[in-house]
């Protein structure tokens, strides 16, 4: 179960975290960056292990991941202090949602900092986290497996044209604004029936599945004139 405490300073909650032996994570990401991710993150999925943003350190690159099921967001992670063992920490919507970006001045915002702890030894799991912003979110990561999305992400996509949730295109459009400071495109491959590939900016990647259609019109109808 989540356990989670909001507070307006770190200082004590750093003091808890960071116990003999600990094991860290600790990483820098802009709040733009978190709110395309939490586009693609449920709330109230069955599938409780989705309901957060995945922190994925098992691959070549570190980086955080957020999906439904049908639609998936990975953005690669550049400034990350990375102690903990290899894994997938899933860090709950909720308290990435609560925390909003530090004012710097009047035209700058500072990023987000999150930390993972373990105790322990080899660390115990999951961590917790701790997101810093305008205030400070601690609690437990959820204790769940992450899917393997790796798999889904298709190599060589086709090209050929599929059909797709508007709302889902959308969101992968608002997404790519957010990463991009307000001049991001999205940009799609088409992959046939299959999941589609999505280009975002800063490397980050998208994959949206198709859904079912009716055939594309090859002319106009009658009733058009």
């Amino acid at each position: 179960m989540d356990h989670e405490t909001t507070t307006t300073t770190t200082t004590d909650a750093a003091a808890d975290d960071a116990a003999p032996e600990a094991r860290t994570l600790t990483l820098d990401i802009e709040h733009g960056c978190l709110r395309a991710l939490l586009l693609h993150a449920p709330a109230k999925d069955v599938r409780y292990y989705l309901n957060g943003v995945c922190v994925d350190t098992t691959g070549p690159t570190p980086c955080m991941v957020a999906t439904d099921g049908h639609r998936l967001l990975a953005l690669p992670l550049s400034h990350i202090s990375d102690g903990l063992p290899r894994g997938r920490y899933i860090i709950p919507r909720d308290a990435i949602a609560k925390v909003k970006p530090r004012k710097v001045d009047r035209k700058h915002v500072a990023p987000i900092r999150i930390t993972l702890t373990a105790n322990g030894v080899t660390g115990t799991l999951p961590p917790r986290y701790m997101i810093e912003g305008d205030a400070t979110v601690t609690g437990d990561c959820i204790d769940g497996r992450f899917p393997e999305w790796r798999r889904i992400v298709p190599r060589s996509p086709s090209g050929k044209p599929g059909q797709f949730n508007g709302a889902y295109l959308g969101d992968f459009h608002e997404a790519a604004k957010l990463i991009g400071g307000g001049n991001g495109v999205a940009t799609l491959t088409h992959n046939g029936d299959a999941a589609a590939l999505v280009r975002l900016p800063l490397d980050a990647v998208g994959v949206i599945t198709t859904m079912r259609a009716d055939a594309p019109l090859k002319t106009a109808p009658d009733w058009i004139g």
